[in-house]
Order: C-alpha cells, then structure tokens, then sequence
C-alpha cells in the first residue's frame, strides 16, 4: 500500500480500514454544523460554567452558540459548606460580571438549600428565592426567576405529587427564554421578577 503500515489501505495508521483514525472501525464521519442556535445552560454547577463561558469565553465559543442569554437550574449561591459569610467561593460576582445584554433565566426550587443560609436569617438577610431576586436586582444583565413550587436544589425532580406542577413551570420557562428569541422580543432591564 506504500504507507509502510502494512495493512494494505494507504492511509497508514495500521488498522486496514482506510479511515486513518487507527481504530479499525471504519466509521470516520464529518461532523456538520447545525444551521440553529445553541443556548447555553446548566443545573448547579453547570450553571457557573454557563456563566464563565458567557463572561470570560465568549470569542472561544463557536457562532452557532448565543451568547445573550443563559438558563439556570438552581444556581447554587452558596457551597455545600458555607457555614459563614465569606467562607466559601463567591458565586455572586460572575453574575455581576454578566454583560447587560445578557438575559439570565433562573429557575430554582422554592426549597432550594443552596440559596439559604442560617446566618442569612439572623443577620436579617433574605433568603431562598428572596436571596437570588436581590442578586439579581444586583446585576447588569437582565433577569427572570422561576420560583419551583416544592421543589429544592434539584428543581427539576420535587416528588410525584408535585411533579406534574413543576414540569409545567420548567416547560414554560424555558419555551419563553426561547420564545424571547423567536418572536423577537427580549429581556427586559436587570432586576428579578
């Protein structure tokens, strides 16, 4: 095959199936580029990297990825073990670092545990949902919140009584993060609501 690989195909990776990759499958395809849009989101941790990616790696991103808006499953202000304020990772200063045309969609549990903290409470400081809305009035970018009724971090899964209501609650807000986009309008000034 003049490759030097022996294996008869001229592409001389050695597994004989012509593709190059060397892993004698054969299947080498070429990934094409969807003509939609991505919007980037994330559950908990996923949703800071949503976040960095939107703030610090916008010009890395590829263009079919929209970088004006972003949906949030249960942004997590707090870390597992905040006990005190400043005792964990700010998670509130990549949102403020959000650039105004941004539009943040956060849908959290009304129970969230990663939005509330014992301090919170007797430094007379809002809590749960309370405490995201007054992050949100912080911030440049604009903002929705969805308020989960039952459920807790994991917004998405509150126990089969409940599960129908919360589905119909996360199904509405991502279609009208979406539907923003296709009906032309959007966003709104910052602040929660």
């Amino acid at each position: 095959d003049g490759d030097g690989d022996g294996d008869g195909d001229g592409d001389g990776d050695g597994d004989g199936d012509g593709d190059g990759d060397g892993d004698g499958d054969g299947d080498e395809s070429t990934i094409t580029p969807s003509t939609g849009t991505v919007y980037l989101g994330g559950n908990s941790f996923g949703c800071r990297v949503a976040v960095e990616l939107i703030t610090n790696h916008q010009a890395e991103l590829p263009p079919c990825v929209s970088t004006d808006r972003v949906i949030c499953f249960g942004y997590p202000l707090f870390g597992p073990n905040e006990a005190k304020p400043g005792s964990g990772t700010d998670r509130v200063h990549p949102l403020r670092k959000l650039p105004r045309e941004v539009l943040v969609t956060f849908v959290s549990g009304e129970r969230d545990e990663f939005l509330r903290r014992d301090y919170q409470t007797t430094m007379g400081l809002p809590t749960g949902i309370a405490a995201l809305q007054e992050v949100c009035q912080s911030m440049a970018a604009a903002t929705n919140v969805i308020a989960v009724e039952g459920g807790k971090h994991n917004c998405l899964s509150v126990g089969t009584k409940r599960q129908q209501v919360a589905d119909c609650q996360v199904l509405r807000a991502v279609e009208e993060h979406i539907g923003w986009v296709w009906d032309g309008g959007g966003g709104g000034g910052g602040g929660g609501g």
